[in-house]
């Protein structure tokens, strides 16, 4: 029979946040505007400490984000913010994320980024 040590640790260890992301950022996303193919593509430092992005495309047409150092560039190969919805994808781990990059196909669409912590 476990005995009520290990019955709180069993608790702590299900525990999950009520809360899927908190944002970092000071209450300031960084909005980006995203340009066609041809413009090519827009890319902006992270604001505030986390380890996960929530990314909501505000806009009519998929975006492609990518993020990395500051030296990243987006393509379409990239991951896809399909229009109207928001994600939440995790940094990775080494901090290595200090920037983030987007593009669209065609058209033009604004793409919010708020760094923070998520589950």
């Amino acid at each position: 029979m476990a005995d009520a040590a290990d019955t709180q640790d069993q608790a702590k260890a299900r525990w999950v946040s009520p809360y899927p992301f908190e944002s970092m950022s000071g209450g300031q996303g960084v909005p980006l505007m995203t340009a066609t193919t041809t413009s090519g593509s827009t890319r902006v430092a992270l604001v505030g400490e986390g380890n996960a992005l929530c990314l909501t495309n505000d806009g009519s047409v998929t975006v492609y984000v990518a993020w990395g150092t500051n030296g990243i560039t987006a393509t379409t190969a990239y991951f896809p913010v399909l229009a109207g919805t928001q994600v939440l994808v995790s940094l990775p781990k080494d901090g290595s994320a200090t920037h983030v990059a987007c593009i669209t196909a065609s058209g033009t669409s604004t793409l919010s980024v708020h760094k923070g912590y998520g589950n």
